[in-house]
């Protein structure tokens, strides 16, 4: 039922109030960085990592998505315009964080 959040693809509810979800990168953090980002969202939300999306075509032409763990982000890393985001937080952050960058 959390998937009804814009941008969100998957979602764990987990005990006390908490999740991880799945969203596509808000567009006002594509070009920065890792730090700048955590920055913005503050110490109540933390990315687990960024999943890259690279769309591929094979040699007939058809195109399909390759998707791509970055493991544990460093500060310098810069999020791509279709970045998926694995974040952790309690929902209430989470919502704030989705309705203020969304």
């Amino acid at each position: 039922n959390r998937i009804m959040i814009e941008g969100a693809v998957k979602s764990m509810d987990l005990p006390g109030d908490f999740e991880i979800l799945e969203i596509l990168i808000p567009s006002q953090f594509v070009g920065l960085t890792y730090e700048q980002v955590t920055t913005m969202i503050g110490d109540n939300i933390t990315i687990i990592t960024a999943i890259r999306r690279e769309e591929k075509s094979n040699f007939l032409g058809s195109i399909s998505t390759d998707n791509r763990v970055q493991g544990v982000l460093t500060p310098s890393y810069v999020f791509a315009p279709n970045d998926l985001l694995l974040i952790f937080g309690k929902i209430k952050n989470i919502d704030k964080c989705i309705q203020k960058y969304a």
